[in-house]
């Protein structure tokens, strides 16, 4: 049987795509407007999440800095009007030295800023001498009015200052007009002050639309860090340390004139809007930076690995059918990153028919079929129609993951009657429902209302026990969670906290570590692993599959079972092999199929980044290549992203001929010397060369083609040298950078998404309580549960 229900999936899947929790994205070619004019009272615009400070444009003849050291640029975008410096300061102004000067006459301004939505704020200055005096303006903004005969003078009397801000303006021309004109005396503006929508749509001329932090993620953070500072490599962004973030001219000429690197460069629309977003998001006390509230919680599908857990728990169907379905985007490098979950038609029709196979087994096979409801042992012809209710309203709730409302139960169940009427027999009707059920949303995604607790909007108990149970077991939640939510005992971070160290502790969180780590170490493609048989002779697919338990079976005892702490899995000095393993390795003494703790010898190998799966993962071809070696260990274990090439440098690059060198260090060294290529090279090149005593197989050699290997190197960033793995294996697991981005990574598959520079303090929360308790892995996954990410929606949450 097929229930085709895929029309109505993709609907749901693509309103989706405006919601605020899904990366909703705000078109520039709509604002709401107002005509009336008004003074800035309560919190200036800047303290508003939703806005940055993007521009500061001082009209009277100086340039001045205000109280956070951003620059107000004069006499820029005029053209009209006189000037005249004014040296008193007027009392009662938030910037005095801003107000010191004024400009008067007809006056026009004409700044360029990317199409989009902004507020303005100008401010006027009176020093009228005689109160009888007076000055009668219209303000007009971007075609709106925003003030008509206004007499500042009357208003705020004479030494004082006055504000007006603008409501939402749209800009879709790529120039934002100011015109000021008076009907008695002169025009008077002495300071321009602009925010640009955080989430503005901005037009490129090459055809993309995106928002200055998506350009920022995409194209800046390889180098300069998520949280822009630099990664303790590349130039920091933080506005303390950057020399470029004088002025949001000086930035912009700087990003048109060197940005990126390698890459198309970012000028006009896109130069001003990634400036916009550095000089909100890195100003170190810029208003909001201190803010830890969750920003986004964007509507989850489930993965692969998630969708074959629940499967399994909802109807002991343990095919893995969700191995059917197109593999996930990596994103955050997880595959659970909602933010790249799309959905293509493919896979929508998939989901059909993965239903389909599910409920085919489920009521064919004895022990599912008895798994649905205790009414199937007795069925009767008289009490048919009671046990599909009975199933119907025990079977939703589960995989809805929450309480099923009335007319979700009657809609099942009028389909279940349906099918019966159309001539379907009682089990082949309950595989109609069940084929439905597992096409809907609410099981495909998880689905978060929320609700209101003082003032903050929170996921329901329900939506909580969600959150645990697909962040520690990858699966929905088990009946003890789900009584936890019935009885109101998932609101409290207490509470959470107590279920948060249940699930740790309960064998199924074993499972989720392993899938962590096969995605964060280059170990997952292992078992599929070809090297020449000629030349390795003693590699196969199984020694592959064995360095991928390995490595899992060390990590998962010394989470669990021994010291727990990220520093000391990177240096123990031990592991875990079998028989077949360990004589791969040249191992004695270790008898039999199960794997046992077996010591290293240190002098060659220490932690778990010397494990054979390790160096070979990271190796691509026959023949080792420190490029790569070198970029896994700082990208994915450090965090320093360095960009991909592209354009013509892309072009130019491919591993050197084996032949061009005795050794790897002798075949890259050329390119290392490349000017174009030698910034990127220089942060992985001296990580990567000291892993060539380790072979494409991981095995260890002291020589290449009879020449003694040179395994010296360094650790960038840290001025650190090194002449082997071990010391740098050791200097790895002593700089904090490696346990930041351990933390940050975990983070980023227990939100679901990656997190980005508008909540770094998200990050830097989580890694403090890292460094904190020593790095211990399990303090930090129930940590994770005990941020505001984890505990709350963000205010202006829809799904």
């Amino acid at each position: 049987m097929r229930i085709k229900l895929l029309a109505p999936l993709l609907y749901w899947v693509v309103s989706l795509t405006g919601c605020g929790g899904a990366g909703e994205e705000i078109s520039g070619s709509s604002s709401s407007s107002s005509s009336s004019s008004s003074s800035s009272s309560g919190s200036p615009v800047a303290n508003l999440d939703k806005w940055n400070f993007i521009l500061g444009v001082n009209v009277g003849g100086n340039t001045y800095k205000d109280g956070k050291g951003l620059t107000f640029e004069a006499d820029r975008y005029f053209s009209g009007g006189t000037a005249q410096v004014v040296t008193n300061t007027i009392s009662g102004t938030q910037q005095q030295p801003l107000f010191q000067s004024e400009r008067w006459g007809a006056l026009n301004y004409d700044i360029p800023v990317g199409s989009g939505r902004y507020k303005v704020k100008l401010k006027f200055v009176e020093m009228f001498w005689d109160a009888n005096d007076s000055r009668i303006m219209d303000v007009v903004v971007e075609g709106q009015t925003l003030a008509q005969n206004l007499d500042v003078h009357a208003r705020v009397g004479k030494f004082a200052a006055y504000e007006i801000e603008s409501p939402e303006i749209a800009v879709n021309d790529g120039s934002l007009s100011i015109k000021i004109t008076a009907s008695k005396d002169n025009g008077t503006l002495s300071g321009i002050e602009i925010y640009a929508d955080r989430d503005n749509l901005v037009s490129f001329s090459d055809g993309t639309i995106t928002s200055g932090e998506g350009i920022y993620n995409a194209s800046c953070a390889h180098c300069h860090g998520s949280s822009g500072d630099g990664n303790g490599v590349f130039p920091s962004l933080l506005k303390s340390q950057c020399t470029s973030c004088a002025s949001a001219s000086a930035l912009i000429s700087k990003i048109s004139r060197t940005m990126p690197i390698g890459g198309d460069q970012c000028t006009g629309d896109c130069a001003r809007s990634v400036a916009g977003f550095i000089l909100y998001a890195f100003n170190d006390d810029a208003p909001g930076t201190a803010d830890c509230q969750v920003k986004s919680a964007p509507v989850r599908r489930l993965t692969r690995f998630e969708y074959n857990n629940t499967i399994n728990d909802l109807f002991g169907d343990n095919t893995r059918p969700g191995n059917d379905l197109p593999s996930e985007e990596i994103g955050n490098g997880f595959g659970n990153d909602a933010n790249s979950m799309s959905v293509s038609s493919f896979l929508a029709e998939q989901y059909g028919k993965v239903a389909e196979g599910i409920a085919d087994r489920v009521v064919n096979n004895q022990t599912q079929w008895q798994r649905l409801h205790s009414c199937v042992q007795n069925l009767q012809t008289s009490n048919q129609q009671s046990c599909a209710d009975q199933i119907i309203e025990r079977l939703l709730p589960r995989t809805f993951r929450r309480a099923a409302t009335s007319t979700e139960l009657q809609s099942y169940k009028d389909l279940q009657r349906a099918l019966i009427q159309s001539g379907s027999d009682f089990k082949k009707s309950i595989s109609g429902v069940i084929e439905a059920v597992l096409q809907s949303p609410d099981f495909l995604y998880r689905v978060e209302k929320g609700v209101m607790v003082d003032g903050r909007l929170k996921p329901t108990d329900s939506e909580m026990a969600s959150r645990l149970s697909y962040f520690f077991w990858g699966s929905m939640p088990d009946d003890a969670l789900l009584q936890a939510a019935a009885n109101g005992q998932l609101s409290t971070a207490s509470q959470v906290k107590a279920q948060a160290e249940r699930l740790l502790a309960d064998s199924r969180s074993r499972n989720m570590i392993r899938y962590f780590f096969d995605a964060y170490l280059p170990i997952s493609s292992l078992n599929h692993l070809e090297r020449d048989p000629v030349a390795y002779p003693n590699f196969n697919a199984l020694i592959g599959s064995l360095m991928r338990e390995e490595t899992q079976t060390f990590l998962e005892h010394h989470i669990f079972d021994g010291p727990g702490d990220w520093a000391s899995a990177l240096t123990a000095p031990y592991t875990f092999m079998n028989e077949t393993l360990a004589r791969f390795y040249g191992v004695g003494g270790v008898y039999g199929d199960q794997f046992q703790e077996v010591p290293m010898d240190t002098s060659k190998r220490l932690g778990v980044l010397t494990h054979a799966g390790i160096m070979a993962g990271t190796t691509h071809s026959g023949h080792t290549n420190p490029v790569v070696r070198g970029a896994y260990v700082m990208k994915k274990l450090l965090c320093v992203n360095i960009p991909l090439p592209t354009g013509d440098i892309l072009e130019q690059i491919k591993p050197p001929d084996p032949s061009s060198g005795l050794t790897g260090r002798d075949r890259y060294s050329q390119h290392s010397q490349d000017p174009v290529c030698k910034t990127c090279h220089d942060k992985m090149d001296p990580v990567g060369l000291v892993f060539e005593h380790f072979d494409p197989v991981g095995l260890y050699r002291t020589h290449e083609n009879n020449v003694l290997i040179d395994a010296s190197g360094a650790l960038p960033g840290t001025g650190i040298r090194v002449d082997n793995a071990v010391e740098l294996v050791q200097a790895i697991a002593d700089d904090p950078r490696t346990h930041q981005c351990f933390a940050y990574n975990w983070a980023n598959f227990a939100y679901g998404k990656t997190i980005g520079a508008s909540e770094s303090c998200v990050k830097d929360a989580v890694t403090t309580n890292f460094a904190t308790k020593g790095y211990d892995i399990r303090s930090l996954l129930v940590d994770l549960t005990q941020t505001d990410a984890f505990l709350h929606l963000p205010s202006d949450h829809r799904q």
